[in-house]
């Protein structure tokens, strides 16, 4: 059996949570590939390296330091790592400078799973990325661009393979990163390359839940999802996966299986083909919103001033959360640091903008407007009985399920009292 493995970041934190990865891997049996991501929290202390700030790095080469001492590195070795993030934080204001910087926490994670798999006395051959074929014209392009390289690369090369996520190399040879979070993508690219029958995710929780545990205390953990239940999952706020990884995932008919480091006898989540969509599976949210409300003129039709506002928004790549016309007014809900006077300008003209911000999107992630005539009665008079009246409602894009906009004050209600309505597993 050919299985990929993604370790993230969230549960890696020293030397103790390294081993603990290496005595799952020993159960488990070493993969054809492991991806490894930065330590938690690595990522954005190095993107306050990039923008100047100098006591980061100390802080961060204290941090991985010690971990590399304890894993049983050799101290004259970490200096090699010591000197590279210096050299790079000097190059900052040039690209490469800035890929090399960001890179540093991936790299050098993986770096500290191999000392302790050597420790462990197990072996795996530490590669970058672009030595095994991950090149791309640039982070945005497809990925299934990479594919071809990385079947032959990995050709070249038997045995377990040891990677770091998020890196790649352009197609003149030079570091990039592949964006926030894509330790995922990087992790289905090998396993479609490997032809992987499973894409395994190690995490801290170790599954998608049916909410936010931290506002829904009963929340439970989904045994299985469908590609397109996970995705819209992702878009409703849900820091499930990577989307592209998901995508990508399922374009190849590969299984993916998150778990948790910490407990291995606790079941996780299983997203594939296997698993068809229906009903509901899952309250997410997204905070930190802003309504904008365009009244057009008299002569002006919403549903036009709605469409030209969108495709402006999408060519400067600003995500929608929700958006409606009528016959009065256009409403769309974004991100509420967004400058939509700006933004909107060669849209709204002369016509009347308003903004209001506080708010978030609430969603009900499922089929559920499909298998339940009635859910948008059931949720709103779950809302209503909660004291909490949104701002505006619509299905979601990706699939039927619906979203609520509500003032962020109402955001632990609104979750709770939908995960209370409609039964959700716990």
């Amino acid at each position: 059996m050919v299985d990929v493995w993604k370790i993230g970041g969230s549960c890696l934190s020293g030397a103790e949570s390294y081993r603990r990865a290496v005595g799952r891997l020993q159960a488990r049996g070493l993969p054809r590939v492991l991806v490894i991501s930065a330590m938690a929290g690595v990522t954005d202390a190095l993107e306050n390296t990039v923008r100047g700030d100098r006591e980061a790095v100390a802080i961060l080469l204290q941090r991985h330091r010690q971990t590399w001492v304890d894993l049983g590195g050799d101290e004259g070795a970490f200096e090699l790592w010591a000197l590279n993030l210096h050299r790079a934080v000097s190059d900052r204001h040039l690209p490469p400078g800035q890929a090399s910087i960001l890179a540093w926490g991936d790299e050098m994670s993986a770096a500290l799973m191999d000392c302790a798999l050597r420790d462990a006395g197990c072996s795996m051959e530490l590669m970058e990325p672009g030595d095994l074929g991950l090149v791309l014209r640039d982070p945005a392009s497809p990925p299934d661009e990479a594919l071809p390289g990385l079947v032959q690369g990995l050709s070249r090369h038997g045995g377990a393979l040891l990677v770091p996520g998020f890196v790649a190399l352009d197609h003149e040879g030079q570091r990039i990163t592949l964006g926030r979070n894509t330790g995922d993508l990087s992790g289905a690219l090998f396993a479609a390359a490997a032809g992987a029958e499973t894409f395994h995710v190690l995490s801290r929780v170790g599954g998608i839940m049916t909410a936010d545990p931290d506002l829904v205390s009963g929340a439970g953990i989904l045994a299985d999802l469908d590609y397109s239940e996970a995705l819209e999952m992702v878009h409703g706020g849900a820091p499930v996966l990577h989307p592209r990884a998901i995508e990508l995932a399922r374009r190849h008919d590969i299984p993916i299986v998150l778990e948790s480091l910490e407990d291995s006898d606790k079941r996780g989540t299983r997203i594939s083909s296997a698993c068809a969509p229906g009903g509901l599976s899952a309250v997410t949210f997204r905070d930190g919103l802003q309504l904008a409300t365009l009244y057009p003129g008299a002569t002006d039709e919403g549903a036009g001033i709605l469409r030209v506002t969108l495709e402006l928004l999408d060519k400067k790549g600003v995500h929608v959360e929700m958006a409606a016309a009528s016959d009065s007014c256009v409403m769309i809900a974004v991100d509420a640091s967004l400058d939509l006077h700006g933004l909107l300008q060669k849209s709204a003209g002369d016509f009347g903008l308003e903004c209001r911000r506080c708010l978030a999107s609430v969603s009900l992630v499922g089929r559920v407007l499909v298998d339940q005539p009635d859910a948008r009665l059931r949720a709103l008079s779950a809302l209503g009985r909660a004291g909490i009246h949104p701002v505006m409602t619509s299905q979601t894009g990706v699939s039927p399920g619906l979203t609520c906009l509500v003032e962020t004050r109402d955001l632990p209600a609104a979750v709770n009292s939908l995960h209370e309505a409609f039964g959700l597993p716990s």
